[in-house]
């Protein structure tokens, strides 16, 4: 998470001062500044004294005996120093980073220059807010790119949860999310839970001091209280996403989907220093949740469901799909399901059929045939398309194109096939037994 910008005045010589946007060079004068602003900085604000002093002595002690002295661009400095810090800390909220344009941002602009400048950015990237859409059999779906703790992000929020509020389950997509304010995961947690509710609290340790964060009471929209609720995260997923997805988690709300996080539990405040080119992030408070005590710092949010990224989504469909097949009572929506979950399944759990067995599906069966050809199966009907027939089971196939259509094939295992029967996606069937 990050919180706050900072501007900070470093003395030093005119001759460091930057033209916009270019990358400086890493000179010895601009290293020793840097990492003596980054030693009182560290020393003064970061949240554990212990790791802060630790972590001081190391890039001073580097620093002298010369271990940066071959690093001449700036970006390859400061990722040598981030990379020590973080080697004492383990804290990937720690560093500095060469970023002319940004510190100078920081440093030049009053708040409310930068939240102009911050809406700007916001609206371009929709607040974080990639994609909502109504999936199949009325499974919801959110692509959530940032936590904005904008305003104007948080009526982009309403729209989007009022879209998914007639949804049946909901996935929610953060794997490409790195984070960002604890406003937007209160706004986004109370559609989930009933009044209000302890999500987190942030504790600095050097000085007691916690600020608590609770869901909304009041809320403008729909409360999504029975539906269940899956969120895919990343190795890529940090910070304030990891809350969301650790809270959530905590409070048996969500079923997590994919890979283990990045492990970022502190909030940090941002520093631009523009005279040296380069922003720093302090970390100064923890997360503590209520009801595990700790936080995922470290160690990141670990998934009820392990998965690879590429099968992620179809995963929590498939998740999502099964638990709804258990409580429907309506027989078309159960045809439905049943249908999705096998093309779901099939996709996470790809079937795998040797050509001798493929083989006894080869032939004619009236109007339609299908044949073999280097370890496929197509399938056509009389003169019409050829189409690449993918394995759902054992014997029942997907027909390429034909989403509403499947084929399964008659008869005993180990034997040709005696009759297609044809498969569609209202329940309906028909047969063409094998002519050759």
């Amino acid at each position: 998470m990050n919180r706050i910008f900072i501007a900070f005045t470093v003395l030093v010589s005119s001759s460091l001062a930057l033209a916009q946007s270019e990358i400086p060079p890493a000179t010895p004068e601009r290293k020793r500044a840097i990492v003596d602003t980054l030693a009182q900085m560290i020393a003064k604000e970061y949240l554990f004294g212990d790791l802060a002093e630790a972590a001081v002595e190391l890039i001073t002690d580097r620093y002298a005996r010369g271990a940066y002295d071959t690093l001449k661009w700036l970006p390859d400095f400061t990722h040598a120093v981030t990379a020590d810090l973080r080697s004492v800390t383990k804290d990937r909220h720690l560093g500095v980073w060469a970023e002319p344009e940004h510190a100078l941002m920081i440093y030049r602009a009053t708040g409310a220059q930068r939240d102009s400048l911050n809406r700007e950015r916001g609206r371009y990237n929709n607040f974080g807010f990639e994609k909502v859409e109504r999936l199949r059999c009325n499974i919801g779906y959110l692509k959530l790119n940032q936590f904005s703790g904008l305003e104007e992000a948080a009526r982009v929020a309403e729209g989007a949860m009022s879209f998914l509020a007639n949804s049946e389950a909901v996935i929610i997509d953060l794997r490409e999310n790195g984070g960002g304010s604890p406003q937007m995961i209160q706004l986004m947690s109370s559609y989930f839970l009933n009044g209000r509710v302890h999500l987190n609290s942030f504790i600095c340790p050097r000085n007691g001091k916690h600020e608590q964060y609770w869901t909304y009471a009041n809320l403008n929209g729909v409360r999504m209280l029975s539906q269940p609720v899956y969120i895919l995260q990343s190795s890529q997923s940090f910070s304030a996403a990891e809350e969301f997805a650790y809270n959530l988690q905590a409070l048996r709300r969500a079923t997590i989907i994919g890979d283990t996080t990045g492990g970022g539990a502190h909030d940090n405040h941002t520093y631009g220093l523009p005279d040296l080119g380069v922003t720093i992030s302090i970390p100064f408070t923890r997360a503590v949740n209520p009801i595990t005590g700790s936080n995922w710092e470290g160690v990141g949010v670990l998934p009820d469901i392990p998965c690879e990224d590429s099968v992620a989504l179809e995963l929590a469909m498939l998740e999502a799909a099964r638990r709804l097949h258990q409580s429907e009572t309506d027989e078309r929506r159960l045809q439905q399901l049943s249908w999705l979950i096998d093309e779901l399944n099939a996709h996470v759990n790809p079937v795998q059929l040797s050509e001798t067995e493929l083989s006894f599906f080869a032939g004619g069966y009236g109007p339609r045939s299908v044949t073999l050809r280097d370890g496929v199966l197509f399938y056509q009907r009389d003169n019409g398309q050829l189409r690449k027939l993918t394995p759902l089971t054992a014997r029942r196939f997907a027909v390429e194109g034909l989403s509403y259509f499947r084929i399964e094939f008659a008869g005993s295992e180990s034997t040709p096939a005696e009759a297609i029967i044809g498969l569609y996606e209202d329940g309906s069937t028909d047969r063409s037994d094998r002519t050759n």
